[in-house]
């Protein structure tokens, strides 16, 4: 498992995707409270996981975690954008 926080305004569209992995990935949105907002598993090229369009509720942290599937183990790269 892969955490990262990020820091987004009310309004922004954040993006996150799983590159270059032939992993089958998992990727999960949460507030800063620990509430889960959203998550993916397969919209991104082959079993990668993409959150596209993800707009937060409100000003404030989000932590982004990415998890492999099942026993799924290697390696992968993030990419994660925030656009007003």
């Amino acid at each position: 498992m892969f955490a990262l926080t990020l820091r987004a305004e009310a309004y922004d569209i954040v993006t996150a995707g799983i590159c270059g992995a032939p992993l089958d990935t998992r990727l999960e949105i949460f507030a800063a409270d620990g509430t889960a907002l959203g998550f993916d598993e397969d919209s991104g090229e082959g079993r990668a996981a993409a959150l596209n369009g993800f707009m937060p509720p409100a000003a404030g942290e989000y932590t982004v975690r990415v998890t492999a599937y099942g026993a799924s183990t290697g390696g992968y790269v993030i990419a994660v954008g925030r656009s007003e």
